[in-house]
């Protein structure tokens, strides 16, 4: 008896979203170069992929449009449209490509939890200080 077992690697088909922020991190992380030069205007070659690997990946991955993403990290919307259909075509050839994008994409998730979670805390202790200082007003302990 033969039985096909098939394993669909839906990651990166899935609506998962994360800041900007987040997948900067990841893809610096990943592909070692800093976030200065991932941002900056180098071309070097060492860069040009992590580049537009981040292009491609915020694109897909957050609420950015083409404009708004150029915006946000210095190039134009072309720049951006022509990383995406770059990494995509490269994604079909090189497999060791979409596995580090898919390494980049759980990761950014990872950060956008710690984030969201740190997030949290602050809100939570910005709260309860709130709350101190209108509970101390109202016992006539604080005049402003």
């Amino acid at each position: 008896m033969n039985v096909n077992i098939e394993i669909k690697d839906d990651i990166l088909n899935t609506e998962h979203k994360y800041t900007l922020q987040s997948l900067v991190r990841a893809v610096s992380d990943v592909f070692a170069v800093s976030k200065d030069d991932l941002l900056g205007q180098n071309r070097m070659a060492y860069i040009v992929t992590p580049r537009h690997v981040l292009y491609y990946m915020a694109y897909i991955n957050t609420a950015h449009s083409t404009n708004t993403l150029g915006r946000e990290v210095g190039r134009d919307h072309t720049t951006i449209l022509y990383a995406v259909d770059k990494i995509r075509g490269q994604m079909l050839k090189n497999k060791a490509l979409k596995t580090k994008i898919a390494e980049i994409h759980l990761l950014a998730e990872r950060y956008e939890d710690e984030r969201q979670n740190h997030l949290g805390k602050l809100r939570e202790e910005v709260e309860e200080m709130v709350y101190r200082i209108n509970q101390e007003k109202l016992n006539g302990l604080r005049t402003t």
